[in-house]
């Protein structure tokens, strides 16, 4: 994320005569002092770097997963919702407000061109905001997590979710973070939480195979978990991934 910091009238207020000269200091962390002349600078932009770190579960693909959710600070928070394909969170999560419908119409759907969205930024909401190789994990590496892994329901600081142990000892946590879907004619009713802390619904980079107006999820309560088709329209949680350098 990027924010951008106007420079301030007060800046060249240091220049009271016609022999001053005004300056940016800039100090850094090491003692050095980085000197610019304001006419020289013409904004200040400050980037705040992703400085997650992946958690290897010694996978067969050797995927690396986050151990936190898209939009998350800890292992428990939910984090942000997104409809597939789109790398925004919002408010509504209806088929008018899907950036893919035609006019509202699930069955009438433009892009992406592509059944697997992984790592274009374009369409994938981990890479598009977090950069650095993150991405949404596919079904067959949500397939992989769950067969190679020890699986377990747990709960984190009253949070419910799935305990995902490889054979390393290395674990992540993903809470049933519930969803977000037009429930009734009203499209406010796509505005509340549906399940949270009784059922996960992640979104994969994967497209239904056989419609265009699907997506493949990792879906699972306290007693049971699969991949299971949704909605594209519907706002999910995402997972991201990462494969090693």
């Amino acid at each position: 994320m990027k924010k951008t910091l106007l420079l301030l009238a007060c800046l060249l207020s240091a220049a009271a005569s016609a022999t001053a000269q005004a300056y940016i200091r800039v100090h850094k962390a090491d003692g050095e002092v980085v000197k610019y002349e304001t006419s020289e600078v013409s904004f200040v932009d400050f980037e705040v770097v992703n400085t997650v770190q992946p958690v290897d579960l010694a996978l067969p693909s050797g995927t690396l997963w986050s151990p936190v959710n898209l939009g998350a600070n800890t292992e428990e928070e939910y984090g942000d919702y997104y409809a597939w394909a789109e790398t925004e969170t919002k408010e509504l999560f209806t088929a008018n407000s899907y950036a893919f419908y035609v006019d509202g119409d699930n069955w009438n759907v433009t892009g992406p061109g592509t059944t697997n969205i992984a790592g274009i930024a374009e369409y994938d909401a981990a890479t598009a905001n977090w950069a650095n190789g993150w991405q949404m994990p596919t079904k067959e590496q949500f397939a992989e997590l769950m067969a190679y892994c020890t699986v377990e329901w747990v709960q984190v600081n009253e949070t419910n979710g799935r305990r995902f142990t490889g054979s390393n000892g290395n674990s992540i946590f993903i809470p049933a973070a519930g969803r977000y879907y037009q429930k009734t004619k009203e499209e406010i009713s796509s505005t509340f939480l549906d399940n949270g802390n009784i059922f996960g619904y992640y979104w994969s980079a994967t497209r239904y195979e056989y419609n265009n107006r699907n997506a493949e999820t990792l879906y699972f309560s306290s007693g049971m978990m699969k991949t299971n088709y949704f909605g594209r329209e519907g706002g999910h949680t995402i997972r991201p991934v990462k494969m090693p350098q």
